[in-house]
């Protein structure tokens, strides 16, 4: 008597176009057989949604020993392998049929006299798996989807054991969905004017596909290039420390469970800009100047503005003034020190 198993490891079976499909398929011979197995046969028939061609050996083992066939091979044999509880060598065929696609692994104890199968019953390369895992085997392949493959895709796969002379034993079907969709993200809108720190909130989807798994963020200071801001998180919100009256634009990239990665957009989802305050405005005294102070940031460039009231139109005082973080000070001849001031920000 037997088990047997097929598996693919995955995010809820989702793959890529261009993954590389490691299949294992299990066998064990159960701990109430009477005895040990002196052929396994291993069989699968691929389906016609792989790409056949892409298809290699790479493992087989049995009873504490592994054997590893060179890469690339779609045919491989060894006659000389050997176990430790049986003095019978066990010899190895397997091939790929590459006009049918069925693949078939023979595992079997070889008579040392008469070189075929043992006369003596009790011999055997694959004991009762009375002492695990002395019973049990696998062997592993290599191959890729079509590259024609479409979003969705089903691909399925199962195999089928035969110990000795005994009735086939199917695996269950294992099954892989095909997911070539990178998915998408945003970052949600931000205010016109926010306060220096602030939080940016993102969200993502991956549609029916595997499903977003990171996000990196980036960030434009005054439509500079953006720059990485948070990279590879789960999160899905960050605080962030901005410069004082500085516009900042953000965009969201995702990455979902099978490696796809979305686009960096050449547009911000949202901008903003930080909020920033004159300090100090005071007149100096017996002078007749006026000081003024306010918050800056690297770069920027300011305009100094006045009026008598907020009604009429603020007339320029001054132009390009240059930053000098983290303030700015000013001072200017006044003939009325009752008006208003405002510094704005040259484009």
């Amino acid at each position: 008597t037997g088990l047997a198993s097929i598996g693919f490891p995955g995010t809820l079976g989702f793959i890529g176009t261009d993954t590389l499909l490691h299949y294992t398929i299990r066998f064990e011979n159960r701990t109430n057989a009477t005895l040990a197995a002196f052929r396994v046969t291993v069989s699968d028939t691929l389906s016609t949604d792989l790409d056949w061609s892409t298809f290699e050996f790479e493992e087989i083992h049995f009873n504490h020993v592994t054997v590893k066939p060179p890469s690339g091979l779609q045919i491989y044999h060894n006659d000389g392998v050997k176990v430790a509880t049986d003095p019978n060598p066990v010899e190895i065929q397997s091939s790929l049929n590459p006009d049918t696609g069925r693949v078939e692994w023979r595992m079997e104890s070889v008579d040392l006299v008469t070189g075929g199968l043992p006369e003596d019953p009790f011999s055997g390369f694959l004991p009762p798996n009375t002492n695990a895992p002395i019973g049990e085997g696998y062997v592993k392949f290599a191959i890729k989807p079509r590259s024609d493959a479409w979003d969705s895709m089903l691909l399925t796969n199962t195999a089928s054991i035969v110990f000795d002379y005994n009735e086939a034993i199917p695996t269950p079907p294992v099954t892989n969905i095909i997911d070539n969709t990178p998915p998408i993200s945003q970052v949600f809108a931000l205010d016109e004017i926010v306060p220096r720190t602030f939080t940016v909130n993102w969200t993502g989807s991956d549609g029916a596909g595997a499903g977003v798994v990171s996000y990196d963020v980036y960030v434009s200071r005054e439509n500079m290039p953006y720059v990485l801001w948070v990279a590879g998180t789960t999160n899905s919100h960050a605080l962030f420390h901005g410069e004082p009256g500085v516009g900042y634009g953000f965009v969201c990239v995702a990455k979902d469970g099978v490696g796809l990665t979305e686009s960096l957009p050449y547009v911000a989802d949202t901008e903003t800009r930080t909020e920033f305050w004159m300090t100090q405005i005071e007149p100096l005294a017996g002078t007749g100047d006026l000081y003024l102070e306010w918050e800056s940031a690297t770069g920027m460039v300011y305009q100094l503005m006045s009026g008598n009231d907020l009604l009429s139109t603020l007339q320029t005082n001054d132009s390009n003034i240059a930053a000098t973080p983290p303030l700015n000070t000013y001072t200017t001849r006044v003939d009325e020190v009752s008006g208003f001031y405002k510094i704005r920000i040259e484009p």
